[in-house]
């Protein structure tokens, strides 16, 4: 696009980049309800359906030649009563969910200036953001909200120099308007926006660990497999990549019939964009990360013509915060989104290159196969047969370059691994309709999805041929309408199509009301649209028909327990089924509420006792994240392949008494959640960090500041000591740094300090570990005494005739356990590790 657009170019870009930013906020606010209300919610179910179609439609719209029509129809009342629907419905958001996380706020952000926007076009009967002044000075306020939004997250991560960074920047994003920054130096909001998320992504990177999900530990440990001159397509060759990368099994992609996916299932540039990064020994999500900066650099790119009203495209993309998210959580999407994006922006003036781009999308993952069947039907109308031809097999080359010699070493294995996407037998998850069968509202086999999927490929495909030249740029959002229909219908496949919008959107400005197909062309595409609502609707009832009956059900739940010590939750059940479930039957948990787990909270059979009819199983979390909060609603499947039965409780409560100590493996929960224990640390001297490793927990300190002042490690939970009295705390202990570091005193004051204590109010006994020799017992103070012997025993007895020298009153007995490692003084970095906790 030239720098010197038209004033009506311009009004026109703005319209339809509204358009599309309405369209990104009614996906992503539907993904967020999705996420908020879980899995058992029907009202966010079906609110979320609503809100994904019609962004899916909106974006279609945007990018059709004739998109004013929808745009007049935002003037006066009807645009007053939709910006007051959309202001109630974002201090509704606001006010159930707050401003907690990025997000959120940038959704409600978005909310509210669309809200405000909709009602100022009503009143004024004016295009939506007509004004250019206008726009840019909104583009300085967006760019304040995305800096604020990342300087609060932050804040609340403890990177305060990240959050004065980021809130600067969102003075200056004030500030520009009245200096006009964006007149002398139209680049650099945007610059500094593309930057700030690069800087944002490392704030979030200290969140999350460096691997996430399973797609992204096989992918990376495909690269390292290539470096190591091995086929990652070979049966097996991948079997090790979810323990290499620490991969919980919360992270697993499980199967209808046991067991989870561990093998490669995508095109080679899956894994051959991250050989570099294995072979420099860098992160893989690094280099999803540069992907994403690139690709918001090529956005701006594609939109620098049009001056200070090319930072918009970019909050537009940035109104779902998912785009940072991703990369950062270790989903590899971005890999496909770049070229294809780069692809479309050139499909007009450099087809071949196009073409070329295409393929490098399609071999790094099958997603974009769903536009080629509309693709070439555009070269075919733009440039006859033979450019289709020709762009087909630039497009075949490209795909086929990187996988030609993993298919040459086994076709039999990399066709099989590419085609796994389609047949394989994994549990039903996601957003889409599938729920409707997963959850048991209304069996419907796994066949009625894949139909339904290709219907709507097909539908779309005679609409787009009625109605082109019309629609010749909206088949970019067909897709979401496909894999709305997709059983495993996740957010990754919609997330990135009106990014891709974006890249096209300069193509649609200036093209004038191009007409479609006209009489009974049009009457095609309408049927086509009708046929995409009414078929799988009709055909629903048929195809339930066709759906297994199960063999077996749920005929009662109970005897819960907490075996794992894990207070809030349940950790074991039993279940009793009646009929004839097969040897390897698998359990699921969806809770009510907000989404835990995308997979439901996956159980395993510990103990099964079968008799004449029944079968009793006891079943217990596949990890400590599956664990189910108590109290909480919950939907039981019981299932084997396409076979499921269906149990609801209004909640469970563990019986018998609690354990002495809660949570003694340290397990968590979530990322940094450890039930039952809390992190308290000392900062004034230094820094302190915990970490949980397999049935421990590590505690460091760094003392780095001189002078009297902890930096200590303190891991704590509350007891009742009375209760405890009797009883003894054994505990191994690893000093990990410096190595062969031991508790210390000068004079009667305690320096390094390694160990447990015992505490009440001001009152506190310290066990040390002080290694071998003579045990000592310190008084500092009145209200502490430290003991410092070569012992990891700690008698809660004597902790309790200790305080009570002290003068301490036991009264209900209510103390605090603590873990601690730390220094007063001495400078350094102190590390050591906790482990197997017993009470005997």
């Amino acid at each position: 696009m030239s720098g010197d657009a038209g004033p009506g170019e311009r009004v026109e870009l703005l319209e339809r980049l509204g358009a599309v930013g309405v369209a990104t906020a009614l996906m992503a606010a539907g993904y967020y309800l999705w996420v908020l209300g879980g899995y058992l919610d029907a009202a966010c179910m079906v609110l979320q359906w609503a809100m994904t179609l019609a962004g899916a439609a909106l974006l279609a719209k945007s990018l059709a030649s004739d998109h004013l029509a929808a745009i007049a129809a935002l003037r006066g009342r009807a645009g007053l009563a939709l910006g007051a629907a959309a202001l109630s419905a974002s201090v509704a958001l606001m006010a159930a969910y707050g401003w907690s996380q990025p997000g959120y706020l940038l959704i409600e952000s978005f909310g509210l200036a669309l809200s405000a926007l909709l009602m100022l076009n009503g009143a004024a009967g004016r295009p939506l953001l007509e004004d250019e002044g206008v726009a840019a000075a909104a583009g300085h306020v967006g760019f304040s909200a995305v800096m604020l939004a990342f300087a609060l997250f932050s804040w609340s991560t403890g990177l305060p120099r990240f959050a004065a960074a980021f809130a600067a920047l969102s003075a200056l994003g004030i500030l520009g308007i009245p200096l006009r920054l964006d007149r002398r130096a139209p680049w650099a909001l945007p610059a500094a926006l593309i930057a700030s998320v690069a800087a944002f992504s490392m704030v979030l990177s200290s969140t999350i660990p460096q691997v996430a999900t399973d797609e992204l530990a096989i992918t990376a440990y495909a690269a390292r497999e290539v470096l190591r001159l091995t086929n990652p397509y070979l049966p097996g060759a991948t079997s090790g990549a979810l323990d290499a990368y620490g991969l919980s099994a919360y992270y697993w992609t499980p199967l209808a019939t046991g067991g989870h996916v561990t093998w490669l299932s995508y095109p080679a540039l899956s894994f051959l964009w991250l050989v570099p990064a294995a072979a420099l020994g860098i992160q893989a999500r690094a280099v999803l990360v540069a992907a994403t900066l690139a690709l918001l650099a090529a956005i701006y790119i594609r939109h620098r013509g049009y001056g200070r009203l090319s930072l918009l495209p970019l909050l537009i993309a940035l109104v779902d915060a998912n785009v940072i998210y991703y990369p950062v959580g270790s989903v590899p999407d971005v890999l496909w989104a770049l070229p294809l994006g780069i692809s479309l922006a050139l499909l007009r003036r450099r087809p071949r290159a196009s073409a070329a781009l295409y393929g490098t999308s399609l071999a790094a993952k099958q997603i974009p196969a769903a536009i080629l069947p509309y693709l070439l039907y555009s070269v075919y109308r733009e440039r006859g047969a033979g450019g289709a031809l020709e762009y087909a097999g630039i497009a075949a080359a490209a795909f086929a370059a990187p996988n030609a010699p993993f298919i040459a070493a086994d076709p039999r294995a990399w066709l099989s691994a590419v085609l796994a996407p389609l047949r394989g037998d994994l549990v039903g998850i996601g957003q889409g309709p599938g729920m409707l069968s997963f959850l048991g509202y209304y069996a419907l086999p796994r066949s009625y999805f894949a139909a339904m999927e290709a219907l709507a490929a097909v539908a779309l495909l005679v609409f787009y041929a009625a109605e082109y030249p019309r629609y010749r740029l909206s088949f970019v959002a067909f897709p979401i309408l496909i894999f709305f229909f997709n059983y495993r219908f996740l957010f990754n496949y919609a997330l990135y199509w009106p990014i891709l919008a974006l890249m096209v959107l300069p193509d649609a400005v200036g093209g004038g009301g191009a007409a479609g197909g006209e009489g009974r062309r049009r009457r095609i595409g309408a049927i086509a649209l009708a046929a995409l609502v009414a078929v799988p609707l009709a055909s629903a009832p048929a195809f339930h028909s066709m759906a297994p009956a199960a063999p077996f059900s749920i005929s009662g739940m109970g005897g819960y327990g907490d075996p794992l010590g894990l207070p809030g939750y349940v950790t074991s059940m039993e279940v009793n089924v009646t009929g004839s479930p097969p040897p390897g039957l698998q359990f699921r948990i969806f809770p009510s509420g907000t989404m835990t787990s995308v997979n439901g909270l996956l159980w395993g059979t510990v103990n099964a006792t079968r008799g004449d009819g029944w079968t009793a199983y006891e079943i217990a979390p596949l990890a400590p994240e599956y664990a189910l909060p108590q109290g909480t609603p919950f939907l039981l499947e019981a299932h084997y392949g396409d076979a499921r039965a269906f149990a609801r409780s209004g909640g469970a409560l563990p019986r018998g008494p609690e354990q002495p100590i809660a949570n003694p493996m340290f397990l968590e929960t979530s990322p940094g959640v450890i039930p039952g224990w809390s992190f308290v640390p000392n900062l004034s001297g230094g820094s302190a960090a915990v970490e949980t490793v397999s049935g421990g927990v590590v505690l460091s300190a760094v003392k780095d500041r001189p002078g009297w002042a902890w930096a200590a490690a303190q891991l704590v939970q509350p007891i009742n000591l009375t209760g405890l009295r009797g009883l003894h705390l054994r505990y191994e202990l690893t000093v990990i740094s410096p190595p062969g570091a031991l508790s210390n005193s000068s004079g009667e004051d305690p320096d390094v300090a390694i160990g447990v204590q015992v505490d009440s109010g001001p009152y506190e006994v310290w066990y040390l570990y002080s290694g071998p020799g003579p045990g000592a017992v310190l008084r500092p103070n009145p209200h502490t005494i430290v003991v410092m012997e070569n012992s990891t025993d700690v008698s809660f007895s004597d902790a309790y005739a200790r305080l009570e020298s002290m003068g301490w009153s036991p009264g209900d007995g209510s103390a605090e356990l603590m873990l601690i490692v730390g220094s007063q003084h001495a400078c350094g970095n102190f590390t050591a590790e906790f482990r197997d906790l017993e009470i005997y």
